[in-house]
């Protein structure tokens, strides 16, 4: 699907991997940790009919995480904020893997409730929120198959654990 039929929004792709939640030491508040995104995996966007396959170019968030103000937040909902880049109390690196978020949430009661979804295991996935900056369509070469769009530069808008993750190759979790 070319980039000219999609409209210009803002996407949202949730993926699902284990989240680390560990406990601070002492008085030290717990870290959740985990992949937003996953660089080099293919994943189906859409339905059979109208979808198209999407992976995630490395180097595609190196930009925004740079420059960019982002937000960490619980299931995308801006009033449940985890954390922030420029606050420091979220930091976004990419590695071989693909996007690593490290959030120090607040000991607020909605944090504090996140943290024990994470522990228990009932949240276990992460999103990211994010509008395409720069990016390649494949069209198919064999029938049957999808449009392969490759996303070289993305902006984020916010990442965090999600109740309904959409791939499983993102993770959330609590550390120490």
């Amino acid at each position: 699907m070319p980039r000219d039929l999609l409209p210009d929004l803002d996407e949202r792709r949730m993926l699902t991997r284990p989240i680390e939640c560990r406990a601070g030491e002492g008085d030290a508040p717990s870290v959740l940790e985990g992949y937003a995104a996953v660089f080099n995996q293919e994943t189906q966007i859409g339905g059979d009919q109208w979808g198209w396959m999407e992976r995630i170019a490395p180097g595609a968030f190196r930009q925004t995480i740079q420059e960019d103000d982002i937000r960490a937040l619980f299931n995308h909902d801006s009033n449940q904020v985890l954390g922030r880049r420029t606050m420091k109390t979220m930091a976004l690196a990419e590695d071989g893997t693909g996007l690593l978020v490290t959030i120090t949430p607040p000991d607020t009661s909605a944090a504090r409730d996140v943290v024990t979804l994470i522990k228990r295991g009932d949240v276990n996935g992460m999103s990211f929120a994010f509008r395409a900056m720069r990016e390649e369509w494949a069209e198919p070469t064999t029938k049957g198959e999808l449009p392969k769009r490759t996303l070289l530069e993305i902006k984020l808008f916010d990442v965090g654990p999600v109740t309904f993750p959409a791939n499983p190759a993102a993770t959330a979790g609590v550390r120490s």
